[in-house]
């Protein structure tokens, strides 16, 4: 269980610029992700539940802004691309964070059958974006 899994993580972009300025704080980005994970634990399912995109009615396609008018869609298409983060869990780690996967895709199809299953690019977003202070929080100078 203690053997080392190198992993890569798919992140928003506006999420990784939030987590690359709260990385100097931490011992390493893995480290910063499982404090992230056990600290928002028991709120993981609503968290992922409120940050999947809810179906307009009729909508085919609907965990895809399509930046058609009058959607919702993001501006700044660069703020929201995927960016991989590397980390290094131990195996125990991934299969805690496995496993808690597995628990948040159970309460979420409980109340959405046909939910897709979470994945732990998802888990960790979700955990990271309750965790994380925002940027204007981050972007303030530290005093000594």
């Amino acid at each position: 269980m203690t053997i080392v899994s190198a992993t890569v993580l798919s992140i928003r972009g506006h999420l990784m610029r939030r987590f690359e300025l709260a990385r100097p704080t931490a011992p390493s980005h893995t480290v910063l992700i499982l404090e992230a994970v056990k600290a928002t634990a028991q709120d993981l399912p609503s968290l992922v539940a409120a940050a999947r995109p809810s179906a307009a009615p009729g909508d085919l396609f609907p965990a895809r802004p399509l930046g058609s008018a009058g959607s919702s869609a993001v501006t700044d298409p660069q703020l929201d691309r995927p960016e991989p983060l590397r980390i290094r869990p131990t195996v125990g780690e991934l299969t805690i964070i496995d496993g808690l996967a597995e628990w948040v895709t159970s309460i979420v199809r409980a109340s959405t059958p046909r939910a897709p299953k979470v994945t732990r690019s998802e888990l960790v977003s979700a955990a990271l974006d309750s965790y994380l202070p925002p940027l204007k929080d981050l972007s303030k100078p530290r005093r000594s």
